[in-house]
């Protein structure tokens, strides 16, 4: 019968396949344990309101927050954008026009273009400012609202403009104006600044439109 003898440098050779074995091993397993880090869901437009929105507010109490989401799909022809306030009507409520005109309402808005990642673009609103002196015509200038602050400004009516015989009109109040935007995901963000008593229990909805065509 034939011995084999194992000589030292036979032995150690051994022992490092051994060892490199081992570490394979190991490695494999902790690939294989591995799991991808979870994504965030991405919003997609279905699952989300999309612009325009109209959302019901009260106008009366300082410190009334809107904070909303949604897509906006470019229309087609392309058309501007404007954050405001609608105001329904009903047969015989048109002293509503009055009270509006008379305490106009005060907020902080602001709009955000959300990006990848979870950063926001602000965009920048602008409200008509006066610059004609008396005496002169009319004149105005679009500049960015101040600190983010809006005074509601009449946009327009709609339906008839006889104050007697409203029915089913609308009355149509200007924020700020967005201009033309890119498609993608929005933030609207509507702080109210000011008690107003006098617009208590007049219905009222914030609304992120379409500029009204002049006609």
């Amino acid at each position: 019968m034939m011995q084999t003898f194992d000589t030292p440098s036979t032995t150690i050779w051994w022992r490092m396949l051994g060892v490199l074995g081992v570490l394979l091993v190991g490695t494999a397993l902790l690939v294989g344990c591995k799991q991808p880090a979870p994504q965030a869901p991405v919003a997609e437009p279905h699952m989300q309101p999309q612009a325009p929105i109209r959302l019901p507010i009260p106008l009366d109490k300082a410190g009334y927050k809107v904070d909303t989401t949604f897509w906006f799909i470019d229309p087609d022809p392309p058309r501007a954008y404007f954050v405001g306030l609608n105001i329904p009507f009903t047969a015989g409520d048109g002293r509503r026009i009055e009270l509006i005109d008379a305490h106009p309402v005060k907020a902080k808005v602001t709009l955000h273009r959300m990006e990848e990642g979870g950063a926001e673009t602000k965009m920048v609103l602008k409200a008509p400012v006066k610059i004609s002196k008396p005496g002169e015509p009319y004149k105005s200038e679009w500049i960015a609202l101040p600190d983010d602050v809006a005074n509601s400004r009449r946009m327009g009516s709609y339906g008839t403009d006889d104050k007697t015989k409203i029915d089913g009109a609308t009355y149509e109040l200007r924020l700020g104006s967005a201009g033309f935007l890119p498609k993608g995901q929005y933030r609207l963000q509507v702080e109210l600044l000011e008690d107003n008593p006098a617009l208590k229990d007049m219905p009222a909805y914030l609304i992120f439109d379409l500029v009204p065509i002049s006609k």
